[in-house]
């Protein structure tokens, strides 16, 4: 089995509340391994091979909404971290440093390893 992180679109806004004890009992009741979760973030690290529709419609049964999911394995975010995105700069009053992770690939995005998009 190997370590994966799920990655929750739109929970804790308004009236879509997740608690980070009933998210971690749906990963665990769909099967996953040393579920834990990150805060009220929507983020979940688990064990297990993952399958995306699968969490989607466990997690849309379980909360009565539906979760857009985006999943990564532990590699692969520890290569994105390698690759270091932008090339060592930091962040000040006037810039901001944000990754954005798809769910699928698109379209304007060059295939790289890992499911990272190009420079």
């Amino acid at each position: 089995m190997s370590r994966h992180v799920a990655l929750l679109r739109g929970v804790n806004l308004g009236k879509r509340q997740v608690k980070s004890a009933e998210l971690v009992a749906a990963f665990q009741a769909m099967g996953f391994a040393n579920v834990k979760t990150l805060l009220a973030s929507g983020n979940v690290l688990f064990d297990g091979a993952p399958e995306r529709g699968g969490i989607e419609a466990a997690l849309e049964r379980h909360f009565g909404f539906a979760i857009g999911t985006v999943l990564r394995t532990q590699e692969e975010m520890r290569a994105l971290v390698a690759r270091d995105p932008f090339k060592g700069r930091s962040e000040d009053a006037d810039t901001k440093l944000y990754v954005t992770f798809l769910a699928e690939p698109d379209a304007r995005t060059l295939p790289m390893p890992c499911g990272i998009a190009g420079d």
